[in-house]
């Protein structure tokens, strides 16, 4: 009975998740379609508010009046053929080059990019939970012991009690599985979630369930500086899809629509994709994936392929999607820092704002 009650709880919770997404989705599309209207016509910088802008700009290294510069110089649009600035190549530099592409005025993306890319997935894992509604998500490292995944993925201490996160779960360059780190998850130590905003933090153990130090998969910083994302610009989601070895969803994923605590994007995403950071061209954390957005039909329900209402027992894999849905990680941050916790789960929380640079 205990088993059949938390299955019914999970969908149930899952559905108003999905409900809620859609609602979201559906409210904003006025909105949406002046954005996109507005990228077509103008460009990434100005479908956006003009202060996110120019955040974006200054983290770029960079104000408007390089960015009308460049706007302004004939080229061929989307160049491959190297930059439109008139640098000398040794002055030009990786935020440079982020900023071309930013306009649009530019499809190359430095060779760093790639090898950012591996290190920060290093960090990022398939978490397994066993037992009573058991399945798998995708967590990543916070803090050198703490994980961020979703709420509907561990949403109790118990739960997580009896779930664990295996890093290195993908083939490696050679085309075979790579051996898995596997580590136990340690609620007792630090346990942190919120329904609304879909997430949940979580301490792990320092070892490996083969003796591996977790401290040689890293962490990714988080920061609620503003200017990370606007409208326009690509995001890229690490994950594991259906619990399957890690992949990722790269640069195809268009940001259509920032809310004031979500994110909407268009990417391929699949179930065990759920709590996937979503990540932009600098390899910053910009939101904790955490629901599709479905077709619904007049009443607001989710539809299958087929195009019947959708029901949680036919499986995530027959959802008709319309794009994806992010809790924006600044207002995950100021969340966790409201949250009220002493002594050594204190301590714990705060190592995520003062841990400094990933090793």
């Amino acid at each position: 009975m205990a088993t059949a009650e938390l299955t019914s709880e999970q969908k149930s919770d899952y559905l108003a998740q999905l409900t809620m997404a859609a609602a979201r989705y559906t409210s904003r599309t006025a909105q949406r379609e002046r954005n996109q209207a507005v990228l077509q016509t103008q460009g990434v910088l100005y479908a956006d508010a003009p202060e996110r802008v120019e955040k974006r700009l200054a983290r770029l290294g960079a104000d408007w009046a390089m960015a009308r510069a460049i706007e302004h110089t004939p080229t061929e649009p989307a160049s491959s053929g190297g930059s439109t600035l008139q640098l000398p190549p040794e002055s030009f530099t990786g935020d440079a080059l982020g900023l071309e592409r930013l306009i649009g005025r530019n499809n190359l993306t430095p060779v760093a990019f790639l090898e950012e890319g591996v290190q920060v997935s290093r960090s990022v894992g398939r978490i397994t939970i066993s037992g009573p509604g058991g399945g798998h998500g995708t967590g990543f490292m916070v803090s050198p012991s703490l994980l961020l995944t979703n709420n509907h993925v561990l949403r109790s201490a118990e739960e997580a009690g009896r779930s664990k996160v295996a890093f290195a779960f993908q083939d490696g360059v050679e085309g075979g599985p790579l051996t898995p780190a596997v580590f136990a998850l340690e609620p007792h130590r630090l346990f942190v979630t919120d329904r609304a905003l879909d997430y949940s933090l979580v301490a792990v153990a320092p070892q490996g369930t083969q003796g591996e130090a977790l401290s040689s998969f890293g962490w990714l910083m988080l920061t609620e500086t503003q200017g990370k994302v606007v409208i326009g610009e690509f995001v890229n989601i690490i994950q594991h899809p259906r619990g399957e070895p890690k992949q990722i969803a790269l640069r195809d994923n268009q940001l259509v629509d920032i809310l004031e605590r979500f994110l909407h994007y268009d990417s391929d995403t699949r179930e065990g994709s759920s709590g996937s950071p979503v990540f932009n061209d600098q390899w910053e954390v910009v939101a904790l994936h955490h629901s599709a957005v479905p077709k619904t039909d007049a009443e607001g329900r989710p539809l299958s392929v087929d195009g019947t209402v959708w029901r949680p027992e036919m499986g995530e894999q027959q959802l008709a999607w319309r794009a994806n849905e992010g809790v924006r990680i600044s207002r995950v941050l100021r969340a966790l820092h409201e949250a009220t916790l002493t002594g050594a789960a204190a301590q714990l929380r705060d190592e995520m704002f003062t841990a400094g640079l990933a090793p």
